[in-house]
């Protein structure tokens, strides 16, 4: 479970301090958030002029989420098991943008949060990855006794199925044969 809570950012250091001397510069900035080893980054644009604030997508690695809303503010996406986490960020005019990047400390859910230009929370997007369950990557089918299996035979077999994280899943069952001309029917149960 994931509680969002207020904490306010005690320090910040710019990538580029020097971009914001002119208007329209921008540059990246990580904040140290207070009482924590919490960090989160943000864009910071320098403006003297009121601009109207939008927002018009958030980014999932290096592609825009698809069917983003602006109303909608949770979004659950799925990644393959190896996959690693991507970082997250917002497509925005007039906001500040403020990413908690997701991580194991909180439980994989990324937080976008837009500030007007006065620092006041405005909104918050909520991005909750999913990792997928591992691939099945290879599959043994052991039947014994079929070198000698005969019409009307129960035979046992097993199953193991190998996981790309490393684990497996084994099984036994037992399959009945009959003989129909030349034609061999298997049941399994």
């Amino acid at each position: 479970m994931v509680t969002l809570v207020d904490a306010n950012v005690v320090s910040w250091t710019l990538k580029d301090p020097s971009a914001l001397t002119k208007e329209g510069g921008r540059t990246e900035a990580t904040g140290k958030l207070e009482g924590n080893d919490y960090e989160v980054t943000a864009t910071f644009i320098a403006s003297d002029k009121e601009t109207e604030s939008t927002v018009t997508g958030l980014t999932v690695g290096d592609k825009s989420l698809e069917n983003f809303e602006p109303g909608k503010t949770y979004y659950r996406v799925s990644l393959p098991y190896t996959a690693k986490i991507p970082n997250v960020g917002a497509q925005t005019t007039g906001y500040q943008v403020t990413v908690q990047q997701a991580s194991a400390a909180n439980d994989y859910q990324a937080s976008v949060f837009l500030s007007d230009q006065k620092g006041e929370l405005v909104q918050t997007y909520l991005i909750q990855f999913v990792k997928e369950a591992p691939a099945l990557t290879r599959l043994e089918v052991s039947v014994e006794g079929k070198e000698n299996a005969t019409e009307d035979q129960v035979l046992p077999y097993h199953v193991i199925g190998y996981y790309e994280d490393g684990s497996q899943t084994e099984f036994q069952r037992q399959i009945s044969i009959w003989k129909l001309s030349q034609l061999m029917v298997v049941i399994l149960r």
